[in-house]
């Protein structure tokens, strides 16, 4: 009875073990360089005047791989996936949005801020849209997508230059590329699957992707 039970408590944490590092990884490359375009703030002074970095950042590369891309599951197993409580969080910081790009499922909370001593207004377009006025620093708001949409663009009309993309889904297999264009998605099932790699200016690459054991791998280029 003492084997058999270590036999079993070993089976399991080895499961455990494996499941907790199990993900679908993998890297966005691409040959383009990153954006050198200075931004014009001279529209709003103290913008001008606050902001640390006016440098367009359309495109972030580091060693080729990509920064800011969205990588997800076209078709994941088909049932009804609860949003995390946990929320997203959107900050306007230096008349600049941060993040750029995020993943969101449909309803979970976003926390939109406004970091800096100015008025902006959070103004997401399309199937997800809404406009309101964040005029005091510090100010908070809490909203939900309801629409799957990749991406819904967000914009600031007071500010021309503030762009940032939310891509948001039904299910939580996606994932941000990071500042040397990988990623990596957990908790996607077994099986086989169309997967899509999209960026707000270079486009999308679509692939295959097989899972075996909660692991797998696909590696794109825009």
């Amino acid at each position: 009875m003492f084997k058999t039970n270590t036999l079993i408590s070993a089976i399991a944490a080895t499961f455990i073990s494996t499941s907790a590092f199990a993900a679908v990884t993998g890297t966005v490359k691409t040959s383009k360089k990153s954006s050198t375009k200075k931004l014009n703030m001279k529209s709003d002074p103290q913008c001008n005047k606050i902001s640390k970095d006016k440098i367009a950042n359309d495109v972030v590369v580091n060693a080729g791989g990509l920064a800011d891309a969205i990588v997800y599951i076209a078709n994941p197993p088909k049932k009804k996936y609860k949003a995390p409580k946990k929320a997203v969080k959107l900050d306007q910081v230096g008349c600049r949005y941060t993040p750029k790009v995020f993943g969101v499922m449909v309803k979970q909370k976003i926390e939109i801020i406004n970091s800096d001593p100015m008025l902006h207004n959070i103004h997401p377009t399309g199937k997800n849209s809404f406009n309101l006025a964040m005029p005091t620093q510090g100010m908070k708001l809490k909203k939900k997508f309801k629409k799957a949409s990749v991406f819904t663009p967000i914009k600031c009309d007071v500010h021309p230059w503030m762009q940032a993309y939310a891509g948001v889904f039904k299910h939580p297999f996606f994932a941000v590329t990071d500042k040397n264009g990988k990623f990596s998605i957990d908790g996607v099932p077994d099986g086989s699957y169309d997967i899509v790699a999209k960026h707000p200016t270079l486009g999308e690459k679509k692939g295959k992707l097989t899972v075996s054991g909660g692991n797998g791998s696909a590696d794109f280029k825009l």
